[in-house]
């Protein structure tokens, strides 16, 4: 027996043993299957923004911006309701909550702090409803679409480590970032 174990314990400090996984920690077929799968939808997502990020034009002077007005239009079952905002307004609703970090930024988040706004500037306080609402979607994705035609957002797809799942989300681009410096920071007294 004493040679058996010596044998043992020689050929584990002599080799590496590789490809030996002790039983607790082998991966079943369908955990398998699901990293696969979500390895297939993060490098779908990522070619998607790639193609989103080709398509950002550099002279953004023609791009509605700033104090220009963004129409939105609600109708939220008899709930119906057009208010004007501007896209400064928009951008400092999304830049504050970009750079909360701990994945506040994601896309989810987002969403829920714009309805939040929206819900304010309507009069209308049911985040839910809101965000059900088909203009809203609609909305959402034109928001999305300006920033990141303005460059001053970045999205990114991400995996939560306690889900496994992957996440977009926004950045701010160093643009975003000066541009959301200059509208937000104290200016000076002139005298």
């Amino acid at each position: 027996k004493i040679a058996i174990h010596k044998s043992i314990n020689e050929l584990s400090e002599e080799r590496e043993m590789t490809g030996w996984v002790r039983a607790i920690y082998a991966r079943t077929e369908e955990e398998l299957q699901k990293s696969n799968d979500l390895y297939e939808q993060n490098k779908k997502l990522e070619n998607e923004l790639k193609e989103l990020k080709n398509i950002v034009n550099d002279d953004t002077s023609e791009l509605a911006q700033g104090n220009d007005i963004i129409d939105l239009d609600f109708s939220v079952k008899e709930f119906k309701q057009q208010k004007d905002v501007t896209w400064d307004e928009l951008f400092m609703v999304v830049a504050k909550q970009c750079i909360l970090g701990n994945f506040s930024n994601n896309e989810n988040n987002i969403r829920s702090v714009i309805a939040n706004f929206i819900g304010k500037v309507i009069g209308l306080q049911n985040l839910s409803v809101i965000q059900e609402d088909n203009n809203f979607r609609e909305n959402f994705e034109k928001i999305k679409i300006q920033f990141l035609s303005l460059g001053y957002i970045d999205v990114s797809i991400q995996t939560y480590s306690a889900s496994n799942r992957p996440a977009s989300l926004w950045n701010l681009t160093k643009k975003g970032l000066k541009y959301f410096g200059d509208i937000i920071a104290i200016r000076k007294k002139m005298v």
